[in-house]
């Protein structure tokens, strides 16, 4: 088995949806969901191609890519003749403090993970001035070689004949590439695994507008593993569910002007298109910083102390108020809970035997809400009606409880 076999193509397709890594065995059960009779000697063979895959200490298999790792076979060149030796890392260092009074959320989708074969589709971005969005660009770009099938499905592109033809029609990324840098400026850049955004934004500024990306960038992945390190996975659809965003606090939290600058009109878009992908990862990025903000004191002014805001771009989101510790904080104040009065309860409720009892008569509240859930699930007002059973012994039990 290959990298670059089918089975080798899937395996670097789920790697790139967990940039942190994966266990081989979690690997092997996401590859069995699709392809049953997949035996872990196939998926080893696979993993020996070390320029393509790299076992990080902790036993996590990722994308060489995806690390910027050294282990790869040497720089790849790409179709404009430019050599390339994977994904920067670290990040660029820009002066610090960060200053994010005005700063773009943005989020790419691409062709795959390979810089020297791949490239942008789509780019979204989302202006922030004093903390709220203020413009939204939504641009697709032409590919430069057919999407394969699996791509499609994954970018909805197979459901979605408006988004489709929009791709199809778009312009290649020579005439979109100074649309993106005339949104972006020089501010602040805000992504999710930004070092993977970045290399491809950076090889289309040295390509066609000859010069360097130079915008700061603070990575979301890199906040949510230093504020939610427990989690099981840091992908933005996990960090959404573990935040409780949705559609619906999405769709009405943004003004309509700039959903339709997005062009997302609906609340039934979901992940994996870039523009819905920066609303939601506006909000994250707001709840994440909320969540270091709540950390215990002690524990970031000792962060503060061993990477000073001058030294370390996360550290500029930590609030003025709190100072770099003097010396090494004791780990039994960084690990001290605030402890809190806990809530009173709430009063019993009273509920009379009758009361009950009526609750489960036909017409009544178990019967209505039966009907509520079915017409919003299925649109039909006669299918409560016929999934309610009137049960008399039911409602006997109930009164007597």
């Amino acid at each position: 088995m290959r990298a670059d076999s089918p089975l080798g193509l899937e395996v670097q397709r789920i790697l790139g949806e967990h940039p942190e890594g994966l266990k081989k065995a979690t690997l092997l059960r996401r590859l069995r969901e699709r392809h049953p009779f997949i035996r872990e000697v196939h998926l080893d063979e696979i993993l020996a191609d070390h320029s393509v895959f790299v076992e990080r200490p902790s036993g996590l298999w990722a994308l060489a890519q995806m690390l910027g790792s050294t282990q790869t076979s040497g720089p790849c060149q790409s179709a404009e003749g430019d050599a390339h030796w994977g994904l920067p890392d670290p990040l660029p260092v820009p002066s610090l403090p960060l200053d994010l009074s005005t700063y773009i959320v943005l989020d790419l989708e691409t062709t795959g993970f390979d810089l020297a074969t791949d490239g942008i589709i789509q780019f979204a971005a989302l202006k922030v001035v004093d903390e709220l969005p203020r413009e939204a660009c939504n641009l697709f770009i032409r590919p430069a070689k057919v999407l394969p099938l699996s791509l499609r499905q994954k970018l909805h592109l197979d459901t979605d004949p408006r988004k489709s033809k929009a791709l199809d029609e778009a312009p290649g990324i020579e005439d979109q590439i100074s649309h993106i840098a005339s949104f972006l400026e020089d501010l602040p850049l805000v992504a999710h695994n930004g070092r993977f955004d970045r290399s491809f934004l950076e090889r289309a500024y040295r390509s066609h507008l000859k010069r360097d990306l130079v915008n700061p960038m603070l990575d979301t992945m890199e906040l949510s593993l230093l504020t939610t390190p427990l989690l099981a996975s840091h992908r933005l659809e996990h960090l959404a569910r573990e935040l409780r965003i949705d559609v619906q606090t999405v769709m009405s939290f943004y003004p309509t002007p700039i959903l339709s600058q997005m062009g997302v009109s609906s609340a039934t878009e979901s992940f994996h298109d870039a523009g819905v992908d920066v609303l939601f990862l506006f909000l994250i990025f707001r709840a994440l910083r909320e969540r270091l903000a709540a950390l215990p004191e002690p524990a970031l002014a000792e962060m503060l102390r061993l990477l000073p805001r001058d030294r370390y771009i996360l550290s500029s989101l930590v609030p003025p108020r709190i100072s770099p510790a003097s010396q090494a904080v004791p780990i039994a104040q960084l690990l001290e809970q605030k402890e809190t009065a806990p809530a009173p309860l709430a009063p019993a409720p009273h509920f009379s035997p009758e009361e009950m009892e009526g609750l489960f008569y036909p017409g009544g509240f178990i019967q209505r809400r039966v009907e509520a859930i079915s017409r919003s699930t299925y649109g039909a007002a006669d299918i409560g009606a016929s999934t309610f059973e009137d049960r008399p012994r039911q409602r006997e039990m109930v009164r007597l409880l």
